[in-house]
């Protein structure tokens, strides 16, 4: 359910200097919420993008008959975090 952007009053001149800064003040901290949310997903598709090229790059070795090297597939699960995680399962 969206509840849509709230209008603004129509006359500002006639607010309060109270009613003035509350209303600066949510804005800025929506503001700022917005701002931390993009990074967030920018993060996301910066990792994920990592991810994708990692497999192609094994999807392009594996479908030419190439074999990977244990070095590769060692750099390749420490750049996805893959190891940390076993390491932290164990």
């Amino acid at each position: 359910m969206s509840l849509g952007m709230p209008r603004p009053p129509s006359n500002l001149s006639e607010l309060s200097t109270e009613d003035l800064r509350r209303i600066e003040g949510q804005e800025r901290e929506n503001v700022e919420a917005r701002i931390q949310w993009l990074r967030d997903i920018q993060a996301l598709m910066d990792g994920a993008m990592v991810m994708i090229n990692q497999y192609n790059t094994v999807a392009a070795q594996l479908r030419y008959g190439g074999q990977l090297s244990d070095d590769t597939v060692i750099q390749l699960l420490c750049a996805s975090g893959f190891i940390h995680r076993l390491a932290d399962e164990e």
